[in-house]
């Protein structure tokens, strides 16, 4: 998830070896893919409004992630907006303190560092009263990082599970604000908007001169993230690369690379802020992240295919 997590943390304790906390790698570590869990994966979704109403739910987006206040299982704790994640996500110690199970499995998070054990917790409950109630099993992965870049402590993610099941639309400045909807329930009544269609593959994009096939994923807050394999194609002699050094998991360095690049999709062209990273989940070239759409009143309704971007008034 182009978000960023500690790799091992409170989490271990439970599952596997502790390692150290490294707030330095921060921006570094992203989880990308949850491999598949037992059958009873599935998320339940109900809605509790008509899709007439629209209540704006408060959205704080600090550091250029999507942070909500969320229930889970009656309590409230703050929570990461991530369709780069794969599974929505529970802090370990947030989850004990809710008096809930950690199931140990042999299932792994994919991260920028490669592969982290995870647990997985029954009997969750999550909601935004208001909105909508889901009920399923989530992995639990420590969430110290996330919680320590934002100044939130984060008890949960809400992943592509249920956040490519639903509508929303997310703007408003200097204060953002939330509505969520049941799919292609959310009607606007913006002057010729701006669309990106989601094919099946995904969203077709130029970057530089070179075809791409694009994701989404709001738990980055760079415009683009790159996979790893797919960065020098992108890349061409004339365009400056910007390098950092810091310390990542378990001591080892890690380097990360990013990059000023023109950026085609459809009628939008724009030079996007890139980031490379050594994981990308479904296969894609990249993915635009949550800073492609900063300052921008946005209706995301994915599982209809289709991203509609307010113009400036």
């Amino acid at each position: 998830m182009a978000t960023t997590i500690s790799p091992l943390a409170a989490h271990a304790q439970t599952c596997t070896e502790a390692a150290q906390r490294d707030e330095d790698s921060l921006l570094e570590s992203t989880i990308q893919s949850i491999e598949p869990l037992p059958e009873r994966q599935s998320a339940t979704i109900n809605f509790s409004q008509p899709t007439s109403t629209r209540l704006q739910h408060p959205v704080d987006a600090q550091y250029g992630l999507i942070l909500t206040r969320v229930e889970i299982n009656g309590r409230e704790t703050w929570a990461l907006l991530d369709n780069g994640a794969s599974r929505s996500v529970i802090d370990p110690e947030f989850a004990r303190s809710l008096d809930l199970v950690i199931e140990c499995t042999d299932q792994t998070s994919t991260t920028t560092f490669g592969s982290t054990p995870v647990g997985l917790v029954d009997g969750i409950e999550v909601s935004i009263p208001g909105y909508f109630t889901a009920e399923m099993p989530v992995p639990s992965l420590d969430l110290f990082a996330i919680s320590t870049l934002t100044r939130r402590d984060v008890g949960f993610v809400i992943g592509a599970d249920i956040l490519n099941n639903i509508a929303f639309m997310i703007g408003g400045s200097p204060t953002f604000a939330i509505v969520l909807a049941p799919p292609g329930s959310i009607r606007v009544g913006w002057e010729a908007p701006i669309e990106i269609a989601i094919g099946s593959n995904g969203i077709s994009a130029s970057i530089g001169n070179e075809e791409a096939v694009l994701g989404i994923d709001l738990g980055s807050s760079y415009d683009l993230t790159i996979a790893e394999r797919r960065w020098d194609h992108f890349i061409t002699d004339e365009q400056a690369v910007s390098s950092t050094t810091s310390i990542g998991a378990m001591g080892m360095p890690t380097r990360t690379l990013t990059a000023q690049l023109p950026l085609t999709i459809g009628t939008i062209e724009r030079t996007a802020r890139a980031v490379q990273v050594r994981n990308l989940g479904f296969g894609y070239d990249a993915n635009l992240g949550f800073g492609f759409f900063a300052g921008e009143t946005v209706l995301f309704d994915l599982s209809e295919g289709r991203i509609l971007i307010r113009r400036p008034q």
